[in-house]
């Protein structure tokens, strides 16, 4: 759940000399193996299927959340037929997530490497390096700042009882950095992985600056989780991966 989920994020703080301001207390963590399917919203093709797995691991004597994302198919603007791997890691710390790194690897068919993405949060200057194809990018390290490689868990924390806006700051895979908002939007009743789920409905609204007036064109965002603890992720709709990238619905599968 890479990419959008701008898809998949973590939770920052400060402790000591390092960030410790909370996004949500991780109560919820579920370590396992989850079938992932994307299709167009609007003609349903078919476009891409992963696997992700959450694994707890010990590294550095520190307890960390291991994510690792495999897939293959039609991805990005282009719809070019690829094979990815997402890889990260958070460390636990408290009832807090503090991000270490990730990485994001794209392969053509020919298992050419066609775009390498590597983020690295660096407390100690309170920076965010990130190296796309070997070109720096940085972006400040503020602490209500989340990266896209553990959004299901991270709204899967979502106080659902409060039911209030939440604002924070996204940082994506082009990579950029979006103001978001979170708005709850009830529960639904929806079919995925061939059964019924009563779930949470979150909807994440961009703020575009200065790109404002253009709103209206830009595709909601929404998140479903299922309402039985621990709010598994079920499905997502909204723009695969950023500006210009298909309008999908990826969800769960058997």
């Amino acid at each position: 759940m890479k990419k959008f989920f701008w898809l998949f994020l973590g939770v920052f703080c400060i402790a000591g000399g390092e960030i410790k301001a909370e996004i949500f207390k991780i109560n919820y963590f579920s370590p396992e193996e989850t079938k992932l399917v994307a299709k167009d919203k609007t003609s349903h093709q078919l476009l891409w299927q992963s696997v992700l797995k959450l694994e707890k691991v010990t590294e550095r004597g520190r307890e960390t959340a291991h994510s690792v994302e495999t897939g293959g198919g039609f991805y990005g603007k282009n719809r070019k037929n690829l094979n990815w791997i997402f890889e990260a890691d958070y460390i636990f710390d408290g009832g807090q997530l503090v991000p270490a790194k990730a990485k994001f690897l794209f392969k053509d068919k020919a298992g050419t490497v066609i775009r390498r993405l590597e983020k690295t949060y660096d407390f100690n200057t309170r920076r965010v390096l990130c190296y796309l194809d070997g070109k720096k990018q940085e972006f400040f390290l503020r602490p209500d700042l989340v990266g896209t490689e553990f959004i299901g868990t991270f709204m899967a924390n979502y106080p659902f009882e409060e039911k209030r806006d939440f604002i924070f700051y996204l940082l994506t895979n082009e990579p950029t950095v979006y103001k978001m908002t979170l708005k709850f939007r009830g529960t639904e009743v929806i079919q995925a992985a061939g059964r019924e789920i009563s779930c949470y409905k979150i909807e994440m609204i961009p703020d575009l600056g200065a790109l404002g007036i253009f709103g209206a064109f830009v595709p909601k965002t929404y998140f479903w989780l299922e309402k039985a603890a621990p709010h598994k992720f079920v499905r997502y709709e909204g723009l695969e991966s950023g500006l210009g990238t298909p309008y999908i619905v990826e969800e769960i599968a058997q």
